[in-house]
């Protein structure tokens, strides 16, 4: 071989190393670009009091005395692991947690929401009496209870059958003054693909105080609902203790049960006057605008610790969303960059979309600026770029705009039952409702709240019948003159795009 292609044969060598070489090196020196990118992103928001790092929402250890869920009767609720074999979580004790999942699960078939707004009736017995005709045995007791003693009084039998829990509702009653309630203890709500059962069953009992106010009232035993009002009332204010979306949206369902029994009260004139300035007092601390800025925090900073455990052990991850029959061995050569780059977009995604539309210092939410990021989410494409960023991590935009937008019509419920409660002091001293929202200040209220939904004012009318209607723009930011929407089952569809948040009373 000649000096000339001994040369060329070398450098042939040379340049396939090189290619070869190329990439190895281009992985390591983007690696190392997009954590310093992210380290450097991370840093210049930290300066402006933003946290990225989950302990900074973790709930303060709570020994079981001090925590809600760690009650007798939800306790087992709290001793489970994910099985990754058969996909599902496992409890400790499975007959103790199939009996807690069962708590008032008979609630279902006795009381329905079926008025012309927020309130609700109990189920008539001739429809109980046709779902269990062909099965009678499949009727739970308490509704077989229902069945036998409800004849001409629906509310004085629920009542009835409540006292068979009178023990566990004592027991719920006294532990909801506990001071927290820590579910996940310090495990990361992203790394598991079912929430706890827990937040199903305490949202039954949320209805079942719910329930058993709105009885009653109906018997006139207008103090003993005042308690369960506020125990429901405490019960969603535990799931402050341990931020997440997932807890913010159940806390937002647990106010609204609350709330019904109080629109029950005011539209029966039940309250007495010191009844009254008790439930403002509950609801005039609620601050769910930021509240619901702290959960989506809470949210990124929950995505943000996953990809830091993908970078550390993909398998690992991958295994406990998916199962342990996928092998995932191929994932441990993903460039670090890769999740680098997802943790930049999402911190983005969160700080420039999510978080400015709420405005936690006059306690309102952009909802126009929302409904048109739902609507560009609805109708993107997904593309390359998607598939290259882990989409299916993130909850994506349209479901983060839709839970916000549950936190301000919340917000829009508990600011309308506060005035309506100021509205009923001032026909109590005045004898008649007042013309505007403007003569309830200062004599009766400070100031006016803002409407959640765009921050403007909430709108206010009297009626003809010597009542009034109070209501929120709603979803689209625009006033559609108190409109309300119906599902066919004659509930009131407030996710509809034209529907105002109303409030009003319904005529016999």
């Amino acid at each position: 071989m000649t000096d000339t292609n001994r040369h060329r044969s070398s450098l042939i060598r040379l340049f396939g190393l090189g290619v070869m070489l190329f990439p190895l090196v281009a992985i390591l020196f983007e690696n190392g670009r997009s954590r310093r990118t992210w380290e450097e992103y991370k840093k210049e928001w930290e300066a402006k009091g933003e946290r990225f790092d989950r302990a900074a929402f973790l709930p303060a250890a709570a020994p079981d005395a001090e925590n809600f869920a760690a009650t007798p009767l939800l306790a087992p609720l709290l001793g489970w692991h994910f099985d990754t074999t058969n996909w599902c979580m496992a409890y400790e004790d499975p007959d103790a947690a199939r009996r807690a999942q069962g708590l008032f699960v008979w609630l279902e078939d006795v009381v329905e929401r079926r008025t012309k707004f927020q309130g609700a009736e109990f189920a008539r017995i001739g429809v109980v009496e046709d779902r269990f005709r062909r099965f009678p045995d499949a009727a739970p007791m308490e509704v077989r209870m229902m069945l036998e003693n409800s004849r001409t009084n629906t509310a004085a039998g629920l009542l009835k059958v409540f006292e068979l829990h009178d023990t566990a509702m004592a027991e719920l009653e006294l532990a909801s003054r506990r001071p927290s309630m820590v579910v996940w203890r310090g495990l990361n709500p992203a790394l598991f693909p079912e929430s706890p059962s827990l937040w199903g069953t305490v949202r039954r009992v949320g209805a079942a105080f719910r329930a058993r106010a709105l009885a009653r009232l109906r018997t006139g035993d207008v103090d003993g609902a005042l308690a369960d009002i506020r125990t429901g009332l405490n019960v969603s204010g535990l799931f402050r203790s341990e931020p997440s979306m997932w807890s913010g949206l159940v806390r937002n369902a647990l106010l609204r049960l609350s709330i019904e029994p109080v629109w029950e009260g005011l539209a029966r004139h039940q309250w007495e006057e010191g009844q009254i300035k008790e439930i403002e007092l509950w609801l005039g601390v609620i601050d769910l605008m930021t509240e619901g800025a702290r959960c989506l925090r809470a949210e990124r900073a929950d995505w943000l610790d996953l990809l830091d455990a993908l970078i550390r052990s993909p398998e690992d991850c991958f295994s406990m969303q998916f199962g342990e029959d996928h092998d995932f061995s191929s994932w441990r050569w993903t460039p670090d960059a890769l999740f680098r780059h997802n943790q930049l977009a999402l911190a983005r995604l969160y700080q420039k979309t999510f978080l400015p539309p709420l405005d936690t210092t006059q306690g309102f939410l952009d909802v126009a600026a929302v409904g048109e990021w739902i609507r560009q989410e609805d109708e993107r494409e997904t593309g390359l770029s998607d598939a290259l960023l882990l989409h299916v991590f993130t909850w994506g935009g349209s479901a983060s705009g839709r839970a916000v937008l549950s936190f301000a019509e919340t917000q829009a419920w508990v600011a309308m039952a506060r005035l309506a409660c100021v509205l009923e002091r001032y026909r109590l001293a005045a004898g008649d409702y007042p013309g505007e929202l403007a003569a309830l200040v200062p004599e009766f209220i400070d100031a006016i709240p803002p409407d959640p939904a765009g921050g403007g004012d909430l709108h206010y009318q009297r009626t003809d019948d010597g009542r009034f209607v109070l209501y929120s723009v709603g979803r689209n930011g625009r006033d559609d003159g108190g409109k309300l929407v119906f599902y066919k089952d004659r509930l009131v569809n407030t996710w509809a795009e034209d529907c105002d948040w109303v409030w009003t009373y319904p005529v016999d």
